[in-house]
């Protein structure tokens, strides 16, 4: 029975990866054809598969190259269209055999592998590679025009485009209403996103860097809600604080002036001005375990995180659960509040351009992000005090791997410099962040 399960997992998960089970292909190429660089790996067990990469050398009838963040050697010997490979705990203990057959350019085949060394290689899985695929020419700067916008983070949506590290995406989000930048409606509501992204070498247990180098208005107006959340106040005051009938909560954006102003004010706010500081709301990534959250929900895969800090200039870290990361944007705001504490910030839509960059060997839990002014951990949880626990330890972890603190290093600095946001109290998950300014990092030796 195991071995019948393995086999259609294996069947799956080969298909979803672009390789198809063997019978359904054409005969295969001979091995030495195959290009020597970086390839990604999968390995099927019966509940998921996993991912890493490898360098691998063809020449001649050998191959050899390191495999993941451990750099395990592995060599082998090519016979015909088989390919035998042995793989390295180390250089002389043996961690895995694995027999593989060319299937279109892929090798395809089984591993029988420890679990640990010194241990008898009895584990067999289904195994199977493909070569990262090459850049032809420079980075790219693509326009993307959303046709299509969805309301779910989930790896089980198709890519609406695949780009390389370096390539630069311009596009356009819709608001949270989904209104797009002429007004038109194009999906329902709840923060429909553009996207997903399909990042070319992006592997779960990577982290991809979302460089957004331009977020920007491309409209005049933005809806926005017009009482405060129950959560951030008091039963009492929530209970006082009457509904006001026929207040119109639609705003003015003055591009030229840099402010937004109600279009039809109350006498009160006749003169009410604020600063526009256009952000998005949501960016996210496919989620671990299959899952798919709907669009208001965040996470560690990030999602509506609905941080104003997210913002032209920002670089957001988010940790890869799905090949290709699948990366979303959108809800962007015009300004916004600490917390979102009206349920909505100034909903419009956005002009965006962005570029990733995908980072390996450095695994994260949570959300990260960073600008010329500060290092940012985002916790988020569905309590605002596991938020901050959440967020503070992320960024302990993150000045102790990137400086090599002691205990009491870390805490000098940290009870002296750290400042926290509370970034979003609407949804099932409420976040804060914890900031480090990069002045005081600055007289600091950084870890090689």
């Amino acid at each position: 029975m195991r071995l019948v399960l393995l086999a259609a997992t294996a069947a799956a998960a080969l298909t979803l990866s672009g390789v198809a089970p063997a019978q359904s292909r054409p005969a295969s190429q001979r091995a030495k054809a195959l290009p020597s660089g970086t390839w990604t790996i999968g390995a099927v067990s019966l509940t998921d598969t996993g991912w890493t990469w490898a360098t691998l050398q063809f020449a001649g009838d050998s191959v050899r190259g390191e495999l993941g963040a451990q750099h395990n050697l592995v060599r082998g010997a090519i016979h015909g269209d088989t390919v035998d490979i042995t793989q390295y705990w180390d250089s002389t203990i043996v961690k895995a055999h694995i027999r593989v057959v060319v299937r279109d350019g892929r090798l395809v085949g089984t591993r029988a592998y420890a679990r640990d060394p010194g241990d008898p290689i009895t584990d067999t899985t289904v195994w199977f590679a493909t070569p990262l695929p090459v850049r032809a020419g420079p980075p790219r700067a693509i326009t993307f025009e959303p046709q299509v916008f969805h309301r779910q983070f989930s790896g089980a949506i198709a890519p609406a485009l695949h780009i390389f590290p370096g390539d630069t995406v311009k596009t356009k989000t819709i608001d949270a209403t989904g209104a797009d930048w002429n007004g038109t409606k194009r999906s329902p509501g709840g923060n429909p996103e553009t996207g997903p992204f399909y990042i070319e070498g992006a592997l779960p247990g990577d982290v991809v860097a979302i460089h957004l180098h331009r977020v920007r208005l491309n409209r005049d107006y933005a809806v926005a809600g017009s009482s405060i959340v129950g959560s951030a106040i008091s039963p009492g005051l929530a209970r006082d604080l009457a509904d006001v009938p026929n207040f119109n909560s639609r705003w003015k954006l003055d591009r030229a002036r840099g402010v937004a102003m109600l279009e039809h004010p109350t006498p009160a706010m006749a003169h009410y001005e604020i600063a526009l500081r256009p952000m998005l709301g949501c960016v996210g990534v496919a989620p671990a375990q299959k899952q798919s959250i709907r669009t208001g929900d965040s996470g560690p895969f990030g999602g509506n995180m609905d941080y104003n800090e997210i913002r032209e200039g920002t670089t957001v870290y988010l940790r890869v659960n799905e090949p290709g990361a699948l990366v979303f944007v959108g809800d962007g705001h015009a300004v916004e509040g600490d917390g979102e504490l009206t349920g909505d910030a100034l909903e419009t839509s956005m002009d965006i351009d962005f570029s990733v960059d995908v980072i390996r060997g450095t695994p994260i839990g949570g959300p990260r992000a960073e600008n010329a002014e500060y290092l940012m951990a985002i916790g988020i949880s569905g309590d605002l005090h596991e938020s901050l626990r959440v967020a503070t330890s992320d960024m302990a972890r993150w000045l102790t791997a990137g400086y090599k603190l002691n205990s009491a290093e870390l805490a000098s600095i940290l009870g002296t410099a750290l400042k926290y946001d509370v970034a979003d109290m609407v949804g099932s998950q409420v976040s804060i962040v914890a900031k480090i300014p990069r002045a005081v990092l600055a007289p600091l030796q950084r870890a090689k």
